[in-house]
């Protein structure tokens, strides 16, 4: 599934999908210090570390939480910087179940610069993205997440499955 982030207001993100709304299908979202932007950016629509309430940088944080029965893998993003800066520095950090997958520094050249970060990163229950500026001021977005989910069998069909696995063999035995 493809996030693009298609609106917003300030730290009131509107998440959604090419496949439908924000909640999923099958994950939900949180958001922490992540702020909305139409424009400026090197990809239209993103997100970025900032909190407005207090009009200063804070590590912002995105978590994707599969539902129950569910497992997430987070495929890949853009990252691109902003405005006419030189440089829009950040860092990314991405954990998995709590567990550090990816931590990059990313130096960019303003809104005319854009990077397509691959993950090869495993299935998990929750994904969390963080992202601090390095740099004094908000300069570094994040868009075109894409995350793929995978639906996980019930401990009880896998028992089934299971003992009728036996029952055929002793059937063929005979």
């Amino acid at each position: 599934m493809l996030l693009d982030i298609p609106s917003g207001y300030r730290n009131q993100v509107v998440w959604s999908s090419s496949q439908g709304g924000f909640d999923g299908p099958n994950f939900s979202i949180q958001s922490q210090y992540m702020a909305f932007s139409e424009d400026n950016w090197a990809t239209p629509g993103n997100v970025y570390a900032w909190d407005w309430d207090t009009y200063t940088s804070k590590v912002g944080s995105a978590t994707f939480t599969a539902d129950e029965g569910y497992m997430l893998r987070l495929a890949e993003l853009n990252v691109s910087g902003w405005g006419d800066y030189l440089e829009s520095a950040a860092e990314i950090r991405i954990f998995a179940d709590d567990q550090l997958v990816f931590d990059s520094e990313f130096l960019l050249a303003g809104s005319s610069e854009s990077e397509l970060v691959r993950l090869d990163s495993m299935m998990a229950s929750s994904y969390r993205i963080e992202l601090e500026n390095i740099g004094q001021w908000a300069s570094v977005g994040l868009d075109n997440i894409v995350i793929q989910t995978s639906a996980v069998p019930a401990p009880g069909a896998l028992a089934l499955l299971g003992l009728s696995g036996i029952v055929g063999f002793r059937r063929r035995r005979r």
